[in-house]
């Protein structure tokens, strides 16, 4: 199967999920184990130290991947559908307020502190800043031109179609990236809006 270069990584995380879930104890000093058990016509897969979204990614990406033998015909059903794993919340996220989100920006400094204050006012996933280049940061027009995004190091599309709509910058927001674009040395429109010195601007 084709794989994008930005899903790699996540296929590669993936497969530990399902080695902790499957190995009794999966290396020297892992804190995972995994059991299964029948549970009357179902399968219940309990996975000790595993956050809520840990534990159901396992089921997921098994389905996902038996899901094509069986669309082949090659086996009658998806076994993992008899697969009972809650993926409720154990706790709520803890959002930060208004004023929160001041006092942490007051302790930040750039580029952190315009990566974060970009991300927090307008909702962007970490990919989707990290590929900003300043050609996609229109000032006078007040808009950002979403068209890429950037996960370990890879350049690939954007999620969805949705995410390619430009999004509003109010003033404050503005002001922060056009500070942080005077401080950086790369300032040309086909440099990296958060580029790394340690790589020489050549990549994030």
């Amino acid at each position: 199967m084709r794989i994008r270069p930005m899903d790699r990584q996540p296929c590669r995380g993936f497969y530990g999920y399902l080695k902790a879930v499957v190995d009794p104890v999966a290396g020297p000093g892992h804190r995972f184990r995994g059991t299964c058990r029948s549970a009357g016509s179902q399968l219940k897969v309990g996975c000790m130290d595993f956050r809520w979204r840990t534990r159901q990614r396992p089921k997921s990406e098994t389905s996902c991947t038996v899901s094509l033998p069986t669309l082949a015909e090659w086996l009658h059903r998806n076994p993992i559908s008899l697969v009972r794993q809650s993926a409720k919340r154990e706790k709520m996220p803890d959002v930060l307020d208004a004023e929160e989100l001041k006092k942490l920006l007051a302790e930040l400094q750039n580029p952190v502190r315009a990566l974060v204050f970009l991300i927090a006012a307008r909702g962007l996933r970490v990919s989707e800043a990290l590929g900003l280049k300043w050609s996609d940061v229109d000032f006078g027009t007040g808009a950002i031109n979403l068209s890429r995004g950037i996960a370990h190091q890879h350049l690939g599309e954007m999620k969805t179609e949705a995410s390619q709509r430009p999004v509003p910058m109010d003033g404050a927001l503005a002001i922060s990236l056009f500070v942080w674009s005077e401080q950086t040395p790369y300032q040309q429109p086909e440099n990296w809006v958060f580029a790394s010195p340690k790589m020489n601007g050549k990549q994030p």
